[in-house]
């Protein structure tokens, strides 16, 4: 009879197993496209007014962007590192483009391919200097941001404030389906590409690796320097797209273009679950966060409120997110060395042990 009442204590759940539970089912990309969702329709309900197809479709391309610089700050952040030079490489390829170009639709494809290659060498850059030179990500980035917000008001001051993005970009940028612009579904088609290579490809599984166990992937053969310094470059590469866009949607480009997607990629990445510290890459949960902003950020907006608010509300944002992705493992350390207090043998079974972690990292591997 003892038995049955110790087994029947033992399967009842404490409140912080039932939270661990209950985040484990449904999982953290669920938890904030829930969020997202309850904000959606509270946005709909308080004001009715400012849904329209108008703003929809104005609102649709910006979304589109903040996504895809978001989800480069997230390939970045997943690896532990930091990235504050999103600004600047969309702002050094939107004047790239518009110098190289001219203006003209003849050389629009290749000025494309210039502005990317440029970015791409500002993410190389980062990646050198952080992860094969062991150097702080934080200053690197700010450094290369410093001297590539410098060539580009160098360019901007020879004749790129005078000349508009060719034609075929604007139209392009502008276009839209169904009142979602085209460049909202070229997002989204990048998350979905993301998502894919990272679950269902050897590299995406490797980076995954490299980012969640820097030691156990180095001790499955990965080249951990380079896929993280990879990263960078992809990030980098990302960050050009959005540039080209927003110049395309708004027609010139001016030294400030990309200042307002340095914090807003950070707080979307962290809306969507993820530490600073670094872990799994979750494309669908950053897309989410993202929504969640830029809909608050159209919140604030439609109340009235200066530009100075919205920039107020997303350091509230980016706040309560930090501490609601902090707060609640230091939760779990803690009632794990309660547990461990009464239970010498807690270690075999803690998750959080140096050798779980290995064995985590070792099978997301599969190598061919």
């Amino acid at each position: 009879m003892n038995v049955v009442r110790e087994a029947v204590d033992d399967s009842r759940s404490t409140p912080s197993q039932w939270r661990t539970d209950f985040r484990f089912r449904i999982g953290t990309t669920g938890l904030v496209w829930a969020a997202t969702a309850v904000l959606l329709v509270a946005y709909v309900a308080l004001f009715p007014n400012a849904v329209s197809f108008g703003s929809i479709a104005t609102l649709t391309p910006l979304i589109g962007v903040l996504v895809v610089a978001a989800l480069g700050q997230a390939l970045v952040i997943s690896t532990g590192g930091i990235d504050l030079s999103v600004s600047s490489i969309i702002t050094l390829v939107a004047v790239t483009v518009v110098y190289v170009s001219e203006g003209s639709n003849d050389r629009l494809a290749i000025a494309c391919l210039v502005g990317l290659g440029v970015g791409v060498i500002v993410g190389f850059i980062n990646g050198l200097l952080i992860e094969l030179l062991h150097l702080s990500a934080m200053v690197v980035t700010l450094a290369t941001a410093q001297v590539g917000l410098g060539i580009a008001t160098i360019l901007y001051s020879r004749g790129v404030n005078r000349q508009p993005a060719p034609s075929t970009l604007h139209d392009l940028t502008s276009g839209q389906l169904s009142g979602f612009s085209f460049v909202l579904i070229a997002a989204v088609v990048v998350v979905a590409v993301i998502g894919f290579l990272m679950a269902g490809s050897v590299l995406g599984r490797r980076l995954t690796a490299a980012s969640v166990s820097r030691e156990a992937a180095r001790y499955q053969g990965i080249r951990v320097r380079l896929l993280r310094s990879a990263s960078y470059m992809a990030a980098a590469l990302l960050y050009g797209a959005c540039g080209i866009a927003l110049v395309g949607i708004f027609g010139t480009p001016t030294v400030a273009l990309g200042a307002q997607y340095q914090l807003s990629a950070i707080a979307a990445v962290v809306l969507g679950g993820m530490a600073l510290t670094g872990g799994k890459l979750r494309p669908a949960a950053t897309l989410a966060g993202a929504i969640f902003l830029a809909v608050s950020n159209q919140a604030v907006a439609t109340t009235g409120q200066p530009v100075g608010a919205q920039n107020i509300a997303q350091g509230v944002i980016l706040i309560a997110a930090v501490l609601i992705v902090t707060v609640s493992p230091l939760r779990s350390w803690r009632d794990r060395r309660n547990a461990k207090k009464g239970k010498p043998d807690a270690q075999q079974h803690d998750s959080s042990s140096p050798a779980h972690g290995r064995r985590t990292a070792a099978a997301t591997i599969s190598t061919p």
